[in-house]
């Protein structure tokens, strides 16, 4: 019988990976991220390069990750999960001020990321949460 091999995720790679993709020089004061015409700048600046399809391996195996990742923390996410996402925005220095409503702004990033995906689980036990902010989205490959 063949088994079905785990969905790894880690949320820190939600927390923090797609937010470090916004840092820039070019923003002087912090921006509101509150209504859908500015997180829609905010998605197609800074998001939409990095997820784009890729002919490379590695940037394919990062897309997958973080997708898999979001799609996990949209399911998963609660009063906990949204206080360590709040944490981890405003420790990285993230010229945007983290939207009031962060699940319908997670919400509106799936959208515009992946919008021929849904972003429901149907069997949360596929999934397993490494939660570590110490592993890297892209471990270096082992050597033989």
């Amino acid at each position: 019988m063949m088994s079905i091999k785990p969905i790894k995720v880690n949320r820190y790679w939600v927390y923090r990976d797609l937010w470090s993709r916004t840092w820039t020089s070019d923003i002087s004061q912090r921006s509101a991220l509150n209504d859908r015409n500015t997180q829609d700048r905010f998605i197609d600046r800074y998001l939409v390069p990095h997820v784009q399809p890729s002919r490379y391996p590695e940037h394919e195996r990062y897309r997958h990750k973080l997708k898999e990742s979001l799609r996990y923390y949209l399911n998963i996410m609660n009063s906990e999960t949204t206080e360590e996402l709040t944490e981890e925005w405003n420790d990285r220095f993230i010229p945007f001020q983290l939207p009031y409503d962060v699940h319908a702004f997670l919400y509106h990033i799936w959208e515009r990321l992946f919008p021929t995906e849904s972003w429901e689980i149907a069997l949360l036990d596929w999934y397993v949460d490494l939660n570590d902010p110490l592993i890297p989205i892209l471990m270096p490959s082992p050597r033989s």
